[in-house]
C-alpha cells in the first residue's frame, strides 16, 4: 500500500486533471528559476520539478532543466 492511497499520482495523471483549463497552471518562483523556464525555446524538452497544487493550480517551482536559449 502507498502512503497516499491505492497507487501514487504521476506527474501525467496531475496534467490530465487540469488539461481543460487555460493556463493549466500558474508557474511561481524564484525569479532566477522562472527566468531560466521562460528562456526555454518552444517545442524544447523540460523537467521541470516542484509542488503542484491542484486547487489552486499553482506550480510551486524548485528546479528547471531544459534547453536554454529561444
Amino acid at each position: 500500500m502507498y502512503p497516499l492511497g491505492e497507487y501514487p499520482r504521476l506527474g501525467k495523471d496531475i496534467l490530465d486533471d487540469v488539461h481543460m483549463y487555460d493556463p493549466t497552471y500558474f508557474l511561481v518562483g524564484p525569479s532566477d528559476l522562472v527566468a531560466r523556464f521562460t528562456s526555454i525555446a518552444p517545442q524544447s524538452r523540460v523537467v521541470l520539478e516542484g509542488l503542484a497544487n491542484g486547487s489552486g493550480r499553482t506550480f510551486y517551482l524548485s528546479k528547471v532543466a531544459g534547453d536554454q536559449g529561444r
